[in-house]
């Protein structure tokens, strides 16, 4: 279980933010925008080169991170690897221009900028999640909230300016990451007491069971992610063709600035239902909106074609906030698992992150590959759309539905969740129930019917109610909304 704060929490939520907001920051500003490619002839050719570069070699280290999680643990542990990956990642975008020079020069400086930004910045990445599992899920999900509403915000301003001052900001980000992720890490350390090795600690799970089920949700979150992610990047590489390529800087920051406005009020409720959720309704309702908010930002995609009087710029806006909405969400519950499940948090954060690269990297060059073959159509925007919306429906309504997100919000480290599994410990031995009666009741507690808990149990209906009927006896009631009360009045701490 994760180490709360007090005093310092304030300043560990602030340190954070700022260090995720100016990662995501770089991370736009280095793959999604041309200025610091300016100085070349042929900038956006450099700048799709250098990206699928990077962010393949990003998600094969990320892979490797979390196959050789042990290993990756100890090297994690060093200091050095810490500043020597925040360095590179700046010395990487510093050189990323040098691509526009002429061949041979110019393929060898996109293939080395690729090749260290991808491993430089999945490194570097590793630390956010090892900090995050170390804070509680509230301190968490206000870092992350500030990261996702920063970011878009940073990144408008940086599309105002000239290529020399563009570069210089977006190479100056990474030092600003590293010396706020850093001093979060610090106070981290000294709060709960422990070395930069116990921070990045990796052991196998004993439990066979706690294993199955970390693995089952995580292989869930991954492939969710990919195609979230994919889904995503293929819109969003068709509606950068539209109009917004040569729309300019002003236009491209007026579209990240609407975003960005889009992004707090996600954020900001998103946060508001993590942090203070009373009931599993709430995540539902966020989840559900979320859902809702990627396919609109997705059905759009043909509306600028089929209307020459409508620019693309609401619909990219849309689809980008949609995003990082679902970006926040999920990063709230990597975090939560990290803590959650602790001994695997290397190999967790790592193969969830490269699921993340993984998905917009295939919708990149699915999207390429429509422009090359198609051209900009509405056929073909249609076709992608279709494809996309393909995708996130299997995302969200198969892969990781609402069940397995209430599954996953059954083991997180919420202090209502332990509050309520100690009134239910305190009901089971005062009323002397059965480790059976004990399991079933908390899920009549929970508000199960008797066709979940069959299915769940593997038992036949009959056996529930007989088993129902035992509970009601021993605990003196006739209904489930009586047990309710019960639980709820139930005063484990003697308060």
């Amino acid at each position: 279980m994760g180490t709360r704060f007090t005093a310092s929490s304030p300043v560990i939520i602030a340190l954070l933010g700022c260090a995720l907001a100016l990662n995501g920051t770089w991370v736009m500003g280095a793959f999604q925008s041309v200025g610091i490619f300016a100085f070349a002839d042929h900038g956006e050719s450099v700048l799709d080169a250098v990206y699928l570069v990077s962010i393949t070699v990003l998600s094969l280290t990320l892979l490797l991170v979390g196959y050789f999680e042990h290993g990756a643990g100890r090297l994690l542990a060093r200091r050095g690897t810490f500043w020597v990956s925040a360095a590179c990642t700046v010395l990487a975008t510093l050189a990323m221009p040098l691509g526009g020079l002429p061949s041979p020069e110019g393929s060898l400086f996109v293939a080395g900028t690729g090749v260290l930004s991808g491993v430089a910045s999945a490194l570097f990445l590793m630390y956010f999640g090892m900090a995050l599992s170390r804070v509680s899920l509230r301190e968490a999900t206000a870092a992350v909230a500030i990261g996702q509403i920063a970011s878009p915000l940073l990144f408008s301003f940086s599309l105002v300016l000239s290529p020399p001052p563009a570069l210089a900001f977006t190479a100056l980000l990474p030092v600003g990451a590293a010396v706020a992720l850093w001093a979060a890490i610090r106070r981290i350390r000294e709060a709960a007491q422990i070395s930069v090795i116990e921070l990045a600690d990796q052991h196998p799970l004993t439990d066979a069971d706690e294993h199955r089920q970390v693995s089952r949700l995580v292989f869930r979150i991954v492939l969710c992610v990919a195609l979230v992610g994919f889904a995503h990047e293929l819109m969003r590489t068709l509606y950068i063709q539209m109009d917004i390529a040569s729309a300019g800087g002003a236009a491209y920051a007026l579209v990240q600035a609407l975003a960005g406005a889009a992004v707090v009020i996600g954020a900001i409720l998103i946060a508001l239902a993590m942090m203070s959720v009373k009931t599993l309704s709430m995540p539902r309702l966020c989840y559900g909106g979320i859902t809702l908010f990627l396919m609109v930002g997705v059905l759009l995609g043909p509306a600028p074609l089929l209307w020459a009087s409508l620019t693309s710029i609401v619909p990219y806006a849309v689809n980008q906030a949609a995003n990082s909405c679902f970006g926040l969400f999920m990063w709230i519950m990597t975090a939560a698992l990290c803590q959650r499940f602790s001994a695997t948090r290397v190999r967790t954060f790592a193969l969830i992150r490269a699921g993340w690269a993984l998905g917009p990297l295939a919708g990149l060059l699915l999207g390429r590959f429509a422009l090359l073959v198609g051209g900009l159509t509405p056929a073909t925007v249609y076709a992608c759309m279709l494809v996309a919306v393909l995708a996130v429906f299997v995302a969200m309504g198969a892969v990781f539905n609402e069940r397995v997100l209430m599954e996953t919000m059954d083991i997180l480290p919420l202090e209502r969740r332990e509050r309520f599994q100690d009134k239910c410990r305190l009901i089971i031995e005062r009323y002397g129930l059965s480790e059976r009666e004990g399991e079933i009741m908390i899920m009549f507690a929970k508000g199960r019917n008797l066709a979940y808990i069959q299915d769940e149990l593997f038992i036949s209906k009959s056996t529930v109610s007989t088993h129902r009927q035992h509970i009601y006896k021993k605990l003196g009631i006739h209904s489930q909304q009586e047990l309710l009360d019960l639980v709820q009045a139930a005063n484990p701490y003697g308060e």
